[in-house]
């Protein structure tokens, strides 16, 4: 669940498939309401994917992102918004990765 100010809460349900050093997702058609009891707003479009891949010995994460929030929201608030989660985003996949090293 995305809560962003000033907008409804959305509720963000995909599936994903791993392909070798990357993972792709894209939303899923078939939500069963037992999973959306508070009734959310389902994003109409969300895809994307990420990929890892070594350069040198560090690791270089590319990340992309189709999304399209759905209702009638400001193409600058969406903006925005992106702008807010994205470097979140990162840091919980540094907080996780750092926290998932083995010795």
């Amino acid at each position: 669940i995305f809560d962003i100010p000033f907008l409804s809460p959305r509720l963000y349900q995909f599936n994903s498939m791993r392909h070798g050093n990357s993972i792709h997702w894209i939303k899923a058609d078939t939500i069963n309401v037992t999973y959306n009891p508070d009734k959310l707003l389902l994003p109409p479009v969300n895809f994307g994917s990420w990929e890892v891949e070594k350069v040198g010995n560090q690791s270089k994460i590319t990340y992309r992102l189709c999304t399209d929030p759905g209702g009638n929201v400001p193409l600058w608030i969406v903006e925005q918004a992106n702008q807010y989660k994205l470097p979140l985003l990162l840091i919980d996949l540094e907080t996780y990765a750092k926290e998932k090293i083995i010795p």
